[in-house]
């Protein structure tokens, strides 16, 4: 889990995947025990409200400084409802024609990416699979780490140089990687099994 500067770290993977799966499921944020300080409750709020929980737990108390536990992380109910006003309230949709015309232009331009991004790594997929042919056809190993290390120390500088999230690169190399010793795998016992 990747270190954050509030107490518990956010994992809004799990709320977002719960939200597929169980749609109707409501979904209740708490910045003030993943925050642990005030300081920290605007943008983690901001969040929630992004993501579209159903609500919030936010710790109020009238002398936060008194408060007998967690006084760090909570607010005067005046502080609270400034909170609250601060905050950008989105809707899930819009009914603006233009909206729709520029989002559906920008989906079609996502969705012909993806299917390139699937045809590179399906000619990857093919490499990985004649990779495992020669190193069976040699004897050699499928899992070598000094490679490993290569590739995603290599990895991570190629997409900190493009500018992308160096933990979406890492998962999305780690499942590469274990799909590749899959197929590989696959390409030994071929031999051996026939």
């Amino acid at each position: 889990m990747q270190e954050t500067k509030y107490r518990n770290s956010p994992m809004w993977q799990v709320a977002l995947e719960l939200k597929r799966q169980l749609p109707n499921l409501p979904i209740i944020g708490d910045p003030s025990h993943m925050a642990g300080k005030r300081q920290y409750l605007g943008e983690l709020t901001q969040r929630f409200f992004d993501l579209n929980y159903d609500g919030l737990i936010i710790e109020s108390h009238r002398n936060p400084d008194e408060a007998w536990s967690d006084a760090s992380q909570q607010l005067t109910p005046a502080a609270l409802g400034e909170l609250l006003r601060s905050m950008q309230v989105r809707e899930s949709d819009s009914s603006d024609s233009v909206y729709h015309s520029h989002m559906d232009e920008l989906r079609a331009k996502v969705d012909n990416i993806d299917r390139e991004l699937l045809e590179v790594l399906a000619t990857r997929m093919a490499i990985v699979e004649k990779m495992g042919e020669y190193k069976r056809d040699n004897g050699v190993t499928i899992f070598q780490i000094d490679r490993w290390k290569q590739v995603h120390a290599s990895r991570a500088e190629m997409a900190k140089k493009l500018g992308l999230y160096s933990d979406l690169v890492e998962d999305l190399y780690r499942l590469i990687h274990e799909a590749s010793i899959r197929k590989q795998t696959e390409v030994m016992n071929s031999v051996s099994q026939s």
